[in-house]
């Protein structure tokens, strides 16, 4: 019987665990067998990236839902302060910001710190990313017209 290597082991020169391999390349069912086999889900990388910062940066939906339906934490952060939702924000991943706007919703005791948290990852994109900023107040106030308009 071939000997299986923990779920945990790095890959790639010490920098990936295979489930942030598998949340990056978009590999649904790859992440789930590895969760049954009790990978790290929190785990970070060389650069602070989670594998649920891999799924909201490339914008693999259904692998950000499942990684945060089963407990990925969406309040760590890499090395430059930015976490699941800014990087979703970043990249321009409406759905995986809704998913995250709603999970942060029901996590926080109050709406303040709710907005502090949306805030942050709001100032986490540069200044010339205006038209970011805008689909972001957009999706945020569910505008289906700026929305469109802005896609």
């Amino acid at each position: 019987m071939e000997k299986v290597k923990p779920t945990n082991h790095k890959a790639i020169e010490g920098r990936f665990t295979a489930l942030m391999l598998a949340a990056k390349l978009g590999k649904l069912q790859t992440v789930r067998v590895l969760l049954k086999f009790n990978a790290d889900i929190n785990i970070q990388d060389s650069e602070g990236l989670s594998a649920l910062m891999f799924a909201s940066q490339k914008g693999h939906f259904e692998i950000a839902e499942f990684l945060l339906k089963s407990g990925a934490d969406f309040q760590l952060e890499n090395f430059e302060g930015e976490t699941a939702l800014s990087l979703a924000f970043k990249n321009g991943h409406l759905n995986i910001i809704n998913i995250l706007k709603d999970f942060v919703d029901r996590n926080y005791s109050s709406n303040k710190e709710c907005i502090r948290h949306i805030a942050c990852a709001i100032q986490s994109l540069k200044e010339t990313d205006v038209n970011k900023r805008k689909l972001i107040h957009a999706t945020l106030n569910e505008d289906r017209n700026a929305i469109q308009s802005l896609l």
